[in-house]
């Protein structure tokens, strides 16, 4: 039994390849993103505080290049402060 589970466990991840790390992210912005563009979903996200990005930096890429930025940026400051985590 164990190794039928086995089995079709490693056909199922074989068959899976739109959860690879490439492909994930893009999934939910993509389904996100046109909600955030209706009025009423943005009145409301503004109650709460929350900032939405315009459409053409909300890609995994635009993430990526905006954290690497900041990342860039604290870096030294934190480094200098002589902060750690822990």
């Amino acid at each position: 039994m164990h190794r039928i589970a086995a089995l079709a466990f490693a056909v199922l991840l074989a068959a899976m390849p739109a959860l690879s790390q490439e492909a994930y992210p893009s999934k939910p912005i993509t389904l996100i993103v046109p909600y955030a563009q209706d009025p009423a979903v943005a009145a409301q996200l503004e109650k709460i505080e929350t900032n939405l990005e315009p459409a053409d930096q909300a890609t995994p890429e635009a993430h990526r290049a905006k954290l690497a930025a900041q990342i860039e940026l604290w870096r030294p400051i934190i480094e200098q402060a002589g902060v750690q985590a822990e």
